[in-house]
């Protein structure tokens, strides 16, 4: 995948993730604040690379760009926001 295609897949399996942890889909995704419902990440591609962020943390995505890759990064990712 592109930086661009793992930067979305990011984005969307991190918002797969939350739904699967919520029990249901939010009418509204919040940035910010105490619901778990915003902890899905959101990635942007910048010239440092994939930048990775849950509103609180900001990282860079350095692993590699598979979509095995980015559900084990998102997942565990998530599972120590939701510890």
């Amino acid at each position: 995948m592109t930086r661009t295609e793992t930067a979305k897949a990011i984005e969307r399996v991190s918002q797969e993730v939350c739904i699967q942890h919520l029990g249901y889909t939010p009418d509204t995704w919040y940035t910010g604040g105490t619901s778990h419902n915003d902890d899905r990440l959101t990635a942007r591609v910048t010239a440092e690379g994939i930048r990775v962020s849950d509103s609180g943390t900001t990282e860079i995505y350095d692993g590699p760009r598979t979509m095995k890759a980015v559900r084990e990064y998102v997942a565990d990712w998530l599972s120590m926001v939701w510890a």
